[in-house]
């Protein structure tokens, strides 16, 4: 079997030879039948359907929740899915826990049976692949929603199949950001190539008529960093799916905490997907949706009740961006494992911004978001550009390659293949600027910018600006500043 990464789209005879190998790493994969699972999804209403949900939220101007969340145990994830739709959630996470994203389905299976034994929480998610697809669908049946797979790791096939027939309309399906903030020995050319296949599978179904949304979230910054090489990652991941039939995708902004700067991030992703999957001849490809994440990278506050300010700041910022969802953390997730009472107080708290903030329509606009917006233009096409000579315009193979040089590096992954050469840290204002360039490919135009923002910041503090102050910065804003100190 082949598992270098494909240059084009995957051949059919090629990919259902892969497919029964996938379908025979664990005993549900006999559950997954592609004819009767098509013929399911036709049949679920739109309000299951991610994209047109999606869409239909961006098409009234509101801001939503989009939470994380998975348990264990069948009526557990039920119940939690009810709570969630009862306080005004459409989007529902189906999140796995950490033996199944890895493919640990054996411990998956005895976390579980420990689970029903004991009534004790032994895995920190849903077990997608042990449970399979005849109960996921009991699971999904039991709300009216448009539900998504969270899933990270670097073989996510045998999920994908699973989540999908299932009823999923939308998967996590990021290589880069599983590449680079969830595995530690995995190679960038495993992960894209792997998921060329979930790619694939959903291209299969989109072109039977049921549109599948990946969510695509970029590699991770694990601090203070700008957006660029997150938000490349997430244009070079819809190409790659675009490639193999997939025709929609959602995409994250991580919010870094400066309000103006992240309303021009949120603006900038929508308009930049759009620019780059035009010019690749993608017309057709549709952006339903983009959403904030506030500040996940960062430690979520102890207390609860600075937590919910923290959700709130965060949702502040997406409903100011016109982002259509928002990623929200619950109150409690900085000591565990969060109650089911924890996520309705935090999205009921949530939605009151975003019935009060987003429905006002503001218009918040100014010259330094237009200022930001077009830094991060400017950076991102210093990316693209440097990806597409590399893989002799071939994004896929020139991500790769540009992964191996640094020439797409991220700050503090756990990933032992990424070089890890580049950092950032907060101008005085709070905004996140290159602290180190490593092999970034940028101009010194845009590299003197930065430099000149640090420097203004070490100036009023009279200190100097190195990593021990971009440590500062990652835990100041669970501590209520914007600024380490």
């Amino acid at each position: 079997m082949r598992r270098e990464i494909a240059r084009e789209r995957l051949l059919d005879r090629d990919f259902f030879e892969e497919r029964a190998d996938v379908l025979s790493q664990w005993a549900t994969g006999k559950e997954v039948y592609l004819p009767e699972a098509i013929d399911y999804l036709k049949n679920l209403s739109e309000k299951r359907s991610f994209l047109k949900v999606v869409g239909d939220i961006h098409s009234s101007g509101r801001t939503v929740n989009f939470p994380r969340g998975g348990t264990p145990l069948l009526e557990d994830q039920i119940a939690l899915n009810r709570k969630m739709v009862e306080v005004g959630v459409p989007l529902i996470p189906i999140t796995t826990d950490s033996y199944t994203r890895n493919g640990d389905f054996q411990n998956a299976q005895r976390g579980l049976e420990e689970c029903i034994r004991g009534g004790l929480r032994r895995l920190n998610g849903y077990p997608l692949v042990n449970h399979g697809v005849t109960n996921t669908r009991r699971v999904l049946e039991a709300n009216e929603a448009a539900y998504c797979g969270r899933f990270n790791g670097c073989d996510n096939r045998l999920l994908t199949e699973i989540a999908i027939a299932s009823g999923m309309t939308s998967v996590l399906l990021d290589p880069f950001e599983v590449f680079g903030s969830y595995t530690k020995t995995a190679t960038i050319d495993e992960c894209i190539r792997n998921y060329q296949y979930s790619y694939r599978l959903a291209g299969h179904y989109t072109e039977a008529g049921i549109p599948i949304t990946p969510d695509l979230i970029g590699w991770l910054p694990n601090g203070p960093f700008p957006y660029s090489v997150g938000l490349v990652c997430q244009i070079a991941a819809s190409i790659i799916a675009a490639q193999q039939g997939v025709r929609s995708s959602t995409i994250n902004v991580q919010s870094q905490g400066n309000l103006e700067q992240d309303v021009a991030g949120i603006r900038s992703a929508r308009k930049l997907l759009r620019q780059y999957l035009d010019e690749f001849g993608y017309r057709d490809f549709v952006i339903p949706g983009v959403f904030a994440a506030p500040v996940p990278i960062f430690p979520s506050p102890e207390r609860e009740h600075t937590a919910l300010t923290y959700m709130v700041y965060g949702s502040m910022i997406g409903a100011l961006g016109r982002a259509e969802a928002v990623v929200a953390r619950t109150i409690d997730e900085a000591a565990g494992i969060p109650t089911v009472d924890a996520h309705a107080v935090t999205y009921e708290s949530t939605n009151w911004i975003f019935s009060v903030i987003r429905q006002q329509n503001i218009n918040f606009e100014n010259e330094s978001i237009r200022f930001e917006e077009d830094m991060i233009k400017q950076e991102t096409k210093s990316l693209i550009d440097a990806v597409l000579n590399l893989g002799d315009g071939n994004v896929a193979l020139g991500f790769a390659r540009a992964v191996a040089s640094g020439i797409i590096d991220s700050p503090m992954s756990p990933n032992i293949n990424s070089k890890g050469a580049v950092s950032g840290i907060r101008d005085a204002d709070g905004a996140a600027r290159y602290l180190d360039f490593g092999n970034l490919p940028f101009s010194q135009e845009i590299k003197n910018f930065h430099i000149e923002k640090v420097r203004e910041r070490g100036k009023l503090e009279g200190r100097e600006m190195n990593y021990l102050v971009s440590i500062e910065d990652f835990w100041a804003l669970s501590k209520g500043r914007i600024l380490g100190q």
